[in-house]
């Protein structure tokens, strides 16, 4: 993948090495891993689920 800021949702799955599935869940529901709308489009920035993944490792004392 090209480093490249926003990403769609199979590529921010595949970022997460999560099913694009679960992600499309998590938006519709508790959507806790940050999305922006532009326009009618989903997008992921790379650099806050960078963050989002910092955060859960250390809630789980993963360092």
């Amino acid at each position: 993948m090209a480093d490249k800021r926003y990403m769609k949702p199979r590529e921010a799955a595949n970022y997460l090495n999560i099913a694009k599935h679960t992600l499309d869940k998590n938006r519709r529901g508790v959507a806790d891993i940050p999305y922006i709308r532009l326009g009618g489009a989903i997008r992921y920035d790379k650099e806050a689920l960078d963050e989002y993944m910092k955060e859960k490792e250390a809630s789980r004392g993963i360092n």
